[in-house]
């Protein structure tokens, strides 16, 4: 499967410098049966590429982004408006997650602004965007035009148009989205 050789060919590489650590490390790995456990109990099917990365690297940290262990997966609720139903596989240091939309495309839900952009079709996908992002950043390129970025506009407009339901409705506090 094309997302375990991808993660081959750069599991070994270390961006960590005098600010933190960014590299990856493996985690606790899953399997078909708990896997199918929880994919019973959300009612949906999660990426095969998904599953490939867990089963074969666990809940690892993949350059700054914590991914879950597939019974860690959080669905947003009613209250998160044009984000109920994303279920979030990935947490920045940050706080923001990164989720499958309803569709199963990757999207990054932020809480300030509140909103979510899509980032890629495909959590392989996603896995490349995400490196490339890090491989830029610790190499002293700012990318203007890379993904990550253009996100922040659809984020930003996706939380104009929250807001206005916003008024209407008691909504939780941001930090009350998130486990």
């Amino acid at each position: 499967m094309e997302i375990l050789e991808f993660i081959e060919s750069i599991k070994e590489r270390d961006f960590s410098d005098k600010d933190g650590e960014c590299k990856m490390t493996i985690g606790e790995f899953s399997n078909d049966k708990s896997i199918e456990t929880v994919e019973k109990g959300i009612e949906i099917q999660l990426p095969s590429d998904y599953k490939e990365f867990v089963k074969n690297y666990g809940d690892s940290n993949f350059f700054g982004v914590n991914i879950r262990d597939p019974f860690d997966l959080y669905r947003y609720g009613p209250e998160a408006l044009e984000m109920e139903g994303f279920i979030a596989f990935a947490c920045d240091a940050f706080g923001n997650n990164f989720a499958f939309d309803k569709s199963l495309k990757i999207v990054k839900c932020s809480h300030d602004p509140f909103g979510y952009g899509k980032i890629s079709d495909s959590f392989t996908e996603w896995t490349k965007i995400h490196y490339d992002f890090i491989e830029k950043l610790s190499g002293g390129k700012e990318d203007w035009e890379h993904q990550y970025i253009k996100t922040e506009k659809e984020i930003e407009q996706s939380w104009l148009r929250m807001k206005k339901e916003f008024k209407s409705i008691q909504p939780k506090k941001w930090w009350q989205f998130w486990k």
